[in-house]
C-alpha cells in the first residue's frame, strides 16, 4: 500500500495549497486513474478528496476521508493517521504544536493552529465507553460503529488565510 503524506500548510500527497483548480483535479484524477480500478465504488473514491477554493480558485484547504485508508497509509510524520485512535494521537500531535482547546466541537475536533491541521470524528468515543452500560445495550452492528470513533474519520490542512 502507498504512502499519501500529509504536509500541513503545504498539502497531501501530490495535491498542494494554492494549486488551482484546474491542477489539484489532475491530481486527483491521477490517483483516481491508478486506484478506482480496485474500487467497487468507483465515483466514491474522488468525493474522500475534499478541497476548498479561495476567490481565484487556490486551494486553502484540502480534506482526507477516512475510507481512503483502503487505498493509502495516510501519515503525518510517520504516523498512520486513520489507524491509530484518536486519544494515541492527539497526544503524539500534541507533543509536536498545542491544539485549540477552546474549540466548541472539542472531542470530536481537534484543530493545531499553529501547523494548520485538523483532525474531526463524529462523535467524542474513549475506550472506557466500551464497559458502559450503554454500549452494551446496543446491537453489535451498534457497537461497531461506536468503535469507529475511537478513530478520526477527516484529517485536513490549511493555508493560513484560511480561517481569517
Amino acid at each position: 500500500m502507498d504512502d499519501l503524506i500529509i504536509e500541513p500548510k503545504r498539502g497531501i500527497g501530490t495535491i498542494n495549497l494554492r494549486m488551482s483548480k484546474s491542477e489539484v483535479e489532475r491530481c486527483i484524477n491521477d490517483y483516481a486513474e491508478k486506484y478506482e480500478k480496485h474500487s467497487y465504488n468507483r465515483d466514491g473514491f474522488k468525493h474522500c478528496f475534499q478541497v476548498e477554493y479561495d476567490a481565484d480558485e487556490r486551494a486553502i484547504f484540502i480534506q482526507l476521508v477516512y475510507s481512503l485508508k483502503d487505498y493509502f497509509n495516510c501519515v503525518f510524520k510517520d504516523i498512520n493517521i486513520f489507524t491509530t485512535k484518536a486519544t494515541e494521537l492527539v497526544s503524539i500531535l500534541e507533543q509536536i504544536s498545542p491544539y485549540d482547546r477552546d474549540h466548541w466541537e472539542l472531542g470530536c475536533t481537534y484543530y493545531f493552529p499553529e501547523i494548520g491541521l485538523s483532525l474531526w470524528r463524529s462523535s467524542k468515543f474513549i475506550e472506557e465507553d466500551i464497559e458502559k452500560e450503554w454500549f452494551k445495550e446496543l446491537s453489535l452492528e451498534q457497537q461497531e460503529e461506536e468503535l469507529r470513533m475511537l478513530y478520526f474519520q477527516t484529517v485536513s490542512v490549511e493555508t493560513e488565510s484560511y480561517r481569517s
